[in-house]
C-alpha cells in the first residue's frame, strides 16, 4: 500500500472516531467511503497485478549517428481488469532514467518517444531542427 493509501485509511479511521467522539452522525457516510475507497483501490491494484509484456519497435531501417528515431512502446496486459495507470521507467545508463506515461489502447497500452530527454520532440509530432543527445 502507498503512502496515500495509508493515508486514507487513518484519515478515515481518525474521521470514524471523531464521529463517535462527537456524535456527529454526519462524519459516519465520509469516513465510510474513505475506508471502501482504499479497499476497493487495494483490490483493484491485486487484481490488475499480473504479468505484463512489453515490446520496443525502432522505425525505419538502418540507422546512423544524427538520425532521428521514434520508438514506440506497446504493453500488453494480461490482468483482468486494466491497470489504473502505468508509467514506464526506464535507466539508460550514463544517460540517466527516463519516465514514459504509457495510455491505454484497449487491452494494451502505447507510447512512443524520440531521443532520450523529455523536451525531444519526434519529427513526426509537427517538430523541426535538430535533436542533440
Amino acid at each position: 500500500m502507498t503512502n496515500r493509501g495509508r493515508l486514507a485509511l487513518g484519515l478515515g479511521a481518525a474521521t470514524y472516531l471523531a464521529g463517535w467522539a462527537f456524535g456527529s452522525r454526519s462524519l459516519y457516510p465520509v469516513a465510510t467511503g474513505l475506508l471502501i475507497a482504499v479497499a476497493i483501490a487495494a483490490l483493484w491494484v491485486s487484481l490488475a497485478q499480473k504479468p505484463m509484456r512489453l515490446s520496443r519497435y525502432v522505425r525505419g531501417g538502418e540507422h546512423v549517428e544524427g538520425d532521428d528515431l521514434r520508438i514506440d512502446l506497446d504493453l500488453e496486459l494480461e490482468g483482468s481488469v486494466p491497470a489504473p495507470s502505468v508509467v514506464l521507467v526506464e535507466s539508460l545508463g550514463r544517460l540517466g532514467e527516463r519516465r514514459t506515461p504509457m495510455r491505454p489502447d484497449g487491452r494494451r497500452l502505447h507510447a512512443h518517444y524520440c531521443g532520450v530527454d523529455e523536451s525531444f520532440r519526434c519529427p513526426c509530432d509537427g517538430s523541426a531542427g535538430s535533436y542533440g543527445f
